[in-house]
């Protein structure tokens, strides 16, 4: 006969976890990791929407290097207009045209699909003399055969004001002719609170050398 082994006394058995605490542990656990992917989440989001801000800056600065180079270095036969699309897509003007006839520049501002703008450019590029209507047509008109290069996306606001040089009074249109004696441009990108306002100077017309014959007598 066996004889029975009693249970040391003072040792008592491991309890494991309930079910309860389990799922407790398992609650506190996921609510740990809901908050750690939310924090890192906002970081990330954080992070692009200031990079995406930089880029846009960038895009900014390289256009108004552009724009300072170009209009200021405008030839004496270049010409400049304004020009609006239609209804302007809830714009004055949708953009400007210049250049000397051989090399027509458009910088335009397009509406999105979400409501905002895409500034952009094209080029006549023929390298061949075209009127300032044709292309002028052809950028109103958004005809497909130009080739459109995006600048800057996601911008609220986009205004040109021209200034004369004779006026004391800004206008929101210049039809050629002439051409004004300072242009500005004024962007309201996404995330901006205020826009960014850009002046350019353009160098005036200049009226040819009057030649006069000297006739002698004898």
């Amino acid at each position: 006969m066996k004889r029975l082994i009693p249970f040391p006394m003072g040792r008592r058995r491991t309890r494991g976890f309930t079910l309860i605490e389990m799922m407790i542990t398992l609650v506190i656990f996921v609510l740990l990791a809901a908050m750690i992917y939310s924090i890192v989440l906002g970081v990330l989001k954080s992070s692009s929407i200031l990079r995406d801000s930089q880029n846009r800056t960038d895009d900014t600065t390289a256009l108004q290097e552009f724009l300072n180079r170009e209009l200021t270095q405008l030839p004496q036969a270049g010409v400049f207009t304004s020009y609006r699309r239609g209804t302007g897509e809830g714009l004055n003007q949708n953009g400007i045209i210049f250049g000397p006839d051989s090399s027509l520049t458009a910088v335009d501002a397009k509406i999105q699909a979400n409501g905002l703008y895409t500034v952009r450019l094209a080029r006549s590029g023929s390298g061949a003399p075209q009127a300032v209507t044709v292309f002028d047509r052809a950028v109103s008109a958004d005809d497909a055969g130009l080739n459109w290069t995006p600048l800057i996306r996601d911008v609220r606001t986009v205004t040109w004001k021209f200034l004369g040089f004779h006026d004391t009074r800004w206008t929101d249109a210049w039809t050629g002719g002439t051409r004004p004696n300072i242009v500005e441009l004024s962007l309201q990108i996404g995330g901006d609170r205020r826009p960014r306002i850009i002046d350019f100077w353009l160098p005036p017309l200049t009226a040819p050398p009057a030649y006069s014959t000297l006739s002698s007598n004898g």
